[in-house]
C-alpha cells in the first residue's frame, strides 16, 4: 500500500515541474517535494507541508552532496551495484541522525568509511576458507 502510494506520488512529479522555476520544491495538497537536479536525475525529498523547510532543504543539500561524491559523473548503466549500496547507506545515515546530532558532509563520510568488526571477521574467516580450498 505504502510502495504504491510512493510510487503514485513520484510518477506524478515530472508533470508537477514547470521550466524557468527558480526555487527547488512544489507543494501539492499535504505534500511539499524538495528536489534537486542532479544531471540527469533528480533526487526528491517527500515531506508534509508542515515540516520545516529550512530543516528540509539543509538534508536536502546533505543527500545531493553524497550523491554528487558517490556517483561522481557515471550515466545511469555505470552504476554498480556498490554505488547503488552506498546511496542508500548514506541517505539512511543522514536520515537516521536527523534532529538527534549534527551531521554534515565530513561527519557522513567518517561514517560511511568506517569499518565494522563483523565485517573483518566475516572476510578473515572467507579468506581461511578460500586458502584452505586452494589446498
Amino acid at each position: 500500500m505504502l510502495f504504491g502510494r510512493l510510487e503514485t506520488l513520484l510518477n506524478g512529479f515530472p508533470r508537477l515541474l514547470k521550466s524557468g522555476q527558480q526555487h527547488t520544491f512544489i507543494e501539492v495538497d499535504s505534500l511539499r517535494y524538495i528536489y534537486h537536479p542532479l544531471e540527469d536525475y533528480y533526487i526528491i525529498l517527500l515531506t508534509n507541508r508542515s515540516s520545516n523547510i529550512i530543516s528540509d532543504m539543509k538534508t536536502m543539500s546533505l543527500c545531493s552532496a553524497a550523491a554528487s561524491q558517490i556517483l561522481k559523473g557515471k550515466e545511469q548503466k555505470e552504476f554498480s551495484e556498490d554505488d547503488c549500496f552506498q546511496l542508500i547507506l548514506s541517505f539512511d545515515e543522514i536520515s537516521s541522525r536527523l534532529g538527534t546530532s549534527v551531521i554534515n558532509q565530513e561527519a557522513l563520510n567518517d561514517v560511511l568509511m568506517m569499518e565494522s568488526n563483523e565485517e573483518a571477521v566475516q572476510e578473515a574467516i572467507l579468506q581461511v576458507k578460500t586458502a584452505n580450498y586452494n589446498l
